[in-house]
């Protein structure tokens, strides 16, 4: 009821007229069955947890993620141990091990399941953090890394349906050769040749040529392609204070000594918000991904990088995702955490009586400061 709602309102930016329930995760006891494995785009190993099905409100579980390498550590599974499976926040089931006389007495016949020493998927060794809370494959041509890592630069450059068995299917774990199969003549007989439908086949052809087609800038092309840990946001930060060309350049040279890469590590730990241990990743592993950058560079329509000076507009005590989509599409950058900057354009608040932090810094760098509604309903004003 539209009026019981505006009579009750709203009392620091909580709903008063509403009210969420939290009940108590379901939980459940089980047979853990044994791990298996899996490696992320970063090379990090992530142990399965295999137990006798489950039921939660219709639908049946019979495995977890086991989280990382210190919460295996922790949990010290045997084969046949009772475990307990929770249904956390309605997503989630997530294994504990209680202290009991059947677990006691399965200690007595079964050793604790070892975690694997070599990579399960290439074999090499494994790697443990120094905190000795994660386990690691170094090796950037593992198979596992290689899946990973392209099925997220596809969800990253918005190919919809590129998930794990679309990829395995394919068979192409480089971007290059993912358009090369799908893109140049002959296609439908490749895709044929894999096992795919003619619908299927068009599908994925099309958003392919759409991707090669539609013009995207430098940044999110970076920051699509697989680099560890570095977004299209940490790109946008390098490519404003250094061109492409310029990284190309040195991190392509000839260069035994290692004096180009060495410059160019400390060329980009200077720029502002980029610390040392994103430096050496991209001068790590520029020479791996070379061969699809400079493929999308000469073929697709990537264009340069342009810093959008004072194009950032900040929110602080709301949200409106309309709103922040159609600044978006006028070119600003919008941003819900973010504190004001020289470079802000604008600051939008819920009314001029609301104070934040964010406010407070506002008014100290002379940013714009303006309520929503008078914003909105004068856009062109302001803008």
């Amino acid at each position: 009821d539209k009026e019981i709602r505006q009579a009750l309102g709203r009392e620091n930016f909580i709903n008063k007229y509403s009210i969420a329930v939290k009940f108590n995760p379901l939980k459940k006891e089980t047979v853990f069955r044994g791990y298996s494995y899996t490696v992320g785009q970063d090379g990090s190993i992530t142990p399965m947890i295999h137990y006798d099905p489950v039921e939660f409100y219709g639908t049946i579980h019979s495995k977890s993620s086991g989280h990382s390498y210190a919460r295996f550590q922790e949990l010290d599974l045997r084969i046949n141990d009772i475990i307990s499976v929770e249904y956390v926040n309605d997503v989630m089931p997530y294994v504990s091990k209680p202290i009991n006389d059947w677990n006691l007495e399965n200690a007595t016949n079964y050793q604790p399941e070892p975690f694997p020493v070599s990579c399960p998927v290439c074999g090499r060794p494994v790697t443990i953090s120094e905190t000795g809370k994660s386990a690691y494959c170094t090796n950037p041509d593992c198979g596992g890394r290689q899946l990973a890592r392209m099925v997220n630069t596809c969800a990253k450059l918005n190919l919809d349906g590129f998930g794990e068995a679309t990829i395995e299917q394919l068979g192409c774990y480089h971007l290059k050769d993912l358009v090369e199969l799908v893109c140049l003549s002959g296609w439908q007989d490749r895709l044929k040749e894999k096992g795919f439908g003619p619908v299927e086949s068009s599908n994925i052809n099309q958003q392919l040529v759409l991707l090669m087609t539609t013009p995207m800038d430098e940044a999110r092309l970076l920051g699509s392609i697989g680099f560890t840990s570095i977004s299209v946001k940490t790109w946008e930060l390098i490519l404003g204070d250094i061109s492409f060309d310029e990284i190309h350049d040195f991190l392509t040279r000839i260069d035994p000594s290692g004096i180009y890469a060495k410059q160019m590590k400390q060329r980009l730990a200077s720029v502002k918000g980029i610390g040392p241990t994103t430096a050496d990743t991209i001068v790590r592993e520029f020479q791996y991904f070379r061969s699809d950058i400079e493929y999308m560079m000469m073929n697709a329509m990537i264009t340069k990088y342009v810093r959008k000076f004072g194009k950032n507009i900040i929110f602080s005590g709301f949200r409106d995702a309309e709103l922040a989509q159609r600044l978006t599409d006028m070119g600003f950058i919008v941003h819900e955490t973010t504190m004001p900057t020289v470079d802000t354009y604008a600051l939008l608040v819920p009314n001029m009586s609301f104070t934040s932090n964010k406010v407070r810094r506002a008014q100290n760098l002379g940013v714009m400061i303006v309520p929503v509604n008078e914003f909105v309903e004068n856009i062109d004003k302001y803008i």
